[in-house]
């Protein structure tokens, strides 16, 4: 009995962590959006906010290149942090990830954002 009382109590605390988990994944996720949706409204602490987001996304397969963008559109706006983590990602990109991410920052401008 005392086994099972322990293995109730692992169990238990094995599923408030994965709540935990979810609850901050979902948290987030909403943050994420919002700044995505400000970004797009041509807020550049925004830019710089879901930049440092994406790298730390472990999930974004392309998480370089979308961060680089967004550092590049706000360092553009004058936030100095964004300019700085732009360079220092520029180092850790290949030529082809940099050249996209020039690519996608010449597009966004061409549209007004």
């Amino acid at each position: 009995e005392e086994r099972a009382l322990k293995d109730r109590a692992a169990v238990e605390a094995a599923e408030e962590r994965v709540a935990a988990e979810v609850a901050a994944d979902m948290a987030r996720e909403k943050r994420v959006a919002e700044w995505r949706e400000q970004a797009d409204r041509g807020q550049a602490d925004a830019r710089h906010q879901l930049g440092l987001a994406l790298l730390d996304d472990t999930k974004a397969p392309t998480k370089y290149v979308d961060a680089y963008v967004n550092f590049a559109l706000a360092a553009k706006r004058g936030v100095k942090p964004a300019a700085d983590m732009r360079a220092k990602l520029a180092e850790l990109m290949t030529e082809d990830q940099l050249g996209e991410a020039r690519r996608k920052v010449a597009n966004i401008e061409s549209r007004g954002n």
